[in-house]
């Protein structure tokens, strides 16, 4: 017996979203054994029921805003050997507080504003401080996720850093801020 295309659908849609029968009942509150008899075509289900379960398999539809429509490309980075006065020249050229710490695209630290006025604080000649390398002021690297990923996974991180790195195939490809972030629903507004 062939199944009406509706239940087709069901069925296929919850095959697309990896979600069992189980879960799927879970989420719509019914039983396994109803969303079971519903695919199999052995039941007559209630109007109220599949727009239910409709409602369910459509919210996995929705589109989940990843890192690639939010985060800044071109990466602006430090390298390793520059020194810091040069690097505090980038941030300001660029209005940026921090930048990563980049060798052939690898991320092997961050440097901050924060990080530079720390040791500003310690040394004994602050100004000396803008003869260092970035590799002696820098801090460890920020934390790094795919493009793919969800705007939802870098709004955790944020919350601890600066920064989190986009990085595809072993390489930086983009950097996702706060500002990015507050940017993505500023957009979402006009």
């Amino acid at each position: 017996m062939e199944l009406p295309r509706e239940l087709m659908y069901i069925l296929q849609r919850r095959r697309e979203l990896g979600l069992t029968q189980s879960k799927l009942a879970e989420m719509a509150g019914v039983s396994q054994a109803y969303i079971s008899r519903l695919e199999k075509g052995r039941l007559d289900p209630r109007l109220s029921t599949v727009r239910r379960i409709l409602k369910v398999l459509e919210e996995g539809r929705k589109p989940k805003t990843v890192l690639r429509k939010v985060m800044s490309r071109p990466v602006i980075g430090a390298a390793p050997e520059e020194t810091v006065s040069r690097a505090v020249r980038k941030m300001a050229e660029y209005g940026f507080s921090q930048l990563p710490v980049l060798q052939k695209g690898v991320p092997l630290g961050s440097v901050s504003e924060r990080s530079i006025m720390r040791e500003m604080a310690e040394a004994k000649s602050p100004a000396a401080v803008g003869l260092k390398r970035i590799l002696e002021v820098m801090e460890p690297v920020p934390p790094t996720l795919p493009p793919e990923a969800e705007v939802s996974q870098a709004l955790s991180l944020l919350d601890a850093y600066s920064m989190v790195l986009v990085m595809e195939k072993g390489v930086v490809t983009g950097i996702v801020t706060r500002a990015d972030i507050l940017r993505m629903i500023d957009r979402a507004f006009k």
